[in-house]
């Protein structure tokens, strides 16, 4: 008998916030992750049966900037689209600002600067990384970025908007964050975040 689609998006999210795979109540990896209503299953399910989901992730850092929790109120589905949007890729460009990564030997990059630092984007479609430029410091390379990922959210909140899963402050949050990163761009102050 196979679980239901519930039960599957619940333990999804319950597995990634916990040491080791299977859920018990004392084993959380942080507490703060999940609210205390979302660690009961059924909770989750009301929650879930209320929504338009199928097809769609569960995404927790859309509504609320900076508050990474499974909650009711900071929890929604989107497509797989919105839900790239807004990862940060911490991991491939180091303490480089966000879209920032040092440029490598790669014959295809025309500059050839020694401490150069290369812009991409993710493209909304496809998820396909957009080369930005090579730029000679990591701000200027920062600022293209800024510039680019708050056109690809825009683009993406016009497709979103003829989605049956379309929210309001989903689409809300998404244009703030896009004027966010224009403010931040506009006056040379690099974006920590989303």
């Amino acid at each position: 008998m196979s679980k239901s689609p519930y039960r599957q998006k619940w333990q999804s999210f319950m597995q990634r916030t916990m040491n080791m795979s299977g859920y018990t109540k004392g084993n959380i990896k942080d507490p703060a992750l999940v609210s205390k209503e979302w660690l009961e299953f059924t909770n989750f399910e009301r929650w879930m049966k209320e929504q338009v989901w199928e097809g769609l992730h569960l995404d927790k850092d859309i509504l609320s900037i900076g508050v990474k929790m499974y909650s009711e109120s900071t929890c929604c589905f989107v497509p797989g689209y919105i839900n790239t949007l807004l990862t940060d890729r911490k991991n491939y460009r180091g303490d480089l600002p966000l879209g920032v990564t040092r440029k490598s030997k790669d014959k295809t990059m025309i500059n050839d600067h020694k401490n150069a630092y290369v812009a991409r984007v993710c493209s909304f479609t496809g998820g396909k990384r957009k080369y930005l430029g090579v730029f000679e410091t990591p701000m200027e390379a920062h600022r293209a970025w800024q510039k680019a990922k708050a056109l690809e959210i825009e683009k993406s909140v016009v497709m979103y908007a003829n989605e049956v899963c379309y929210r309001t402050d989903v689409a809300e949050s998404l244009i703030k964050r896009a004027w966010d990163l224009q403010l931040d761009c506009l006056n040379n102050v690099e974006t920590k975040g989303f």
